[in-house]
């Protein structure tokens, strides 16, 4: 399993642009055989929708974390469709 992360979300300077800058990531992984795209730092369940719509692939992310505790529960990531 080919795992590509991207740190984007958290790494520039605001949301929306880190948000961009991870579905285009994403999709570069994912064109260049990675298996699932795995982006940190999502808070909200609106980020999750958006990375859903805009990355063409598998899409994972880290759940339970202080920074998102209360944004989202597992099975609001299951229904929508997260991979991991």
């Amino acid at each position: 399993m080919i795992n590509g992360r991207t740190d984007a979300l958290k790494a520039l300077r605001s949301k929306e642009e880190g948000l961009q800058e991870a579905i285009r990531r994403g999709n570069l992984y994912l064109e260049a055989g990675a298996d699932l795209v795995f982006v940190t730092a999502v808070s909200t369940l609106e980020e999750v929708r958006a990375l859903l719509k805009g990355i063409h692939g598998p899409l994972s992310i880290a759940a339970g974390l202080a920074y998102n505790l209360n944004g989202f529960s597992i099975n609001d990531l299951k229904e929508l469709g997260v991979a991991r």
